[in-house]
């Protein structure tokens, strides 16, 4: 009896994986079909989903949606052209999260390359004028009337935190462009102006950036595009990417926290290699291939055998 590898996506990504446009399934697809696989396109449905728990195959969904053993989710890492293999969790508590950075095993000659490599890529000469610096960043996400329950903090309790640590600094929000405010949110935003020296400023997250002194999030994924300004960052919930940024998990981490972001003490190039060029598979390149199997092996597939 053939096995097989079942990519699962919603109807406009299935699409785009079965003629050939999704070059990370691509790879998948090659990789497994190397060992004898064959490779097929299925739904995101409730039964696709108990399949996917329940047969002998091995399942790879679009972003979410994986159960069982069997089954990961294929996600673009933090940063493009990088991608990465999960299990069926959240990112803030998958295999990123629970891995170790050392930055002694982060050296030679190729992490500054890969660095402004990075920067030229994501970074543009074109950056709308902020008209002011040195303020604390805070990229709001989804729900704010809502403390979940991987946030150590709400987003309240957060800004008032930065307002108590840093009490001359300016605090500009800036809401998430992709994200549809409930009333109930926008209360929240509104009580949070009543703080001193806060702001709202809708202009792009790169060039608020650019001009911040550090930026104070839950779990936002700006904070790595910050590492390529050199900004640091505190965050204020379970993350993926926590491993050199200081976490508030409650009030006493709060002093700390606050001053190792003002002594910027923060291993940004090397940590920017090991999550990406270390941890994740860059489709440009012809290593690809060898990283997706070390991360189907991290996930206990043995596809050779």
């Amino acid at each position: 009896m053939q096995k097989h590898l079942i990519f699962h996506a919603a109807a406009e990504m299935r699409s785009h994986i079965e003629r050939g446009l999704h070059g990370f399934a691509n790879m998948l697809s090659r990789i497994f079909e190397a060992e004898g696989y064959a490779v097929r396109v299925a739904g995101i449905g409730r039964a696709d989903i108990w399949r996917a728990k329940l047969d002998r195959n091995y399942h790879i969904f679009d972003m979410d949606g994986a159960s069982g053993r069997r089954a990961l989710n294929m996600r673009p890492s933090v940063l493009q052209p990088f991608w990465t293999l999960e299990r069926p969790d959240s990112r803030y508590n998958g295999r990123m999260a629970h891995k170790v950075f050392d930055p002694s095993t982060v050296g030679g000659g190729l992490v500054t390359p890969f660095f402004e490599e990075m920067q030229k890529l994501y970074i543009s000469p074109n950056m709308p004028d902020v008209g002011m610096k040195g303020y604390v960043l805070v990229p709001l996400q989804g729900q704010l009337s809502k403390q979940r329950h991987w946030q150590y903090a709400s987003v309240q309790s957060m800004v008032e935190t930065i307002c108590a640590q840093d009490p001359r600094r300016k605090i500009i929000l800036k809401p998430h462009p992709k994200e549809a405010y409930s009333a109930e949110d926008h209360a929240v935003i509104a009580k949070l102006l009543l703080l001193p020296n806060v702001e709202v400023l809708e202009l792009p997250i790169e060039a608020l950036i650019a001009k911040c002194a550090y930026i104070v999030t839950q779990n936002s994924t700006a904070v790595f595009e910050g590492i390529l300004h050199r900004k640091p960052a505190i965050l204020f919930a379970k993350s993926d990417f926590h491993h050199i940024f200081p976490t508030v998990k409650s009030a006493t981490d709060a002093p700390e926290a606050f001053a190792r972001v003002k002594a910027k003490d923060m291993l940004f190039m090397k940590y920017l290699y090991w999550y990406l060029r270390m941890n994740a598979a860059d489709i440009r390149r012809a290593d690809a291939p060898a990283k997706i199997r070390e991360m189907l092996a991290e996930a206990g597939w043995n596809i050779g055998l």
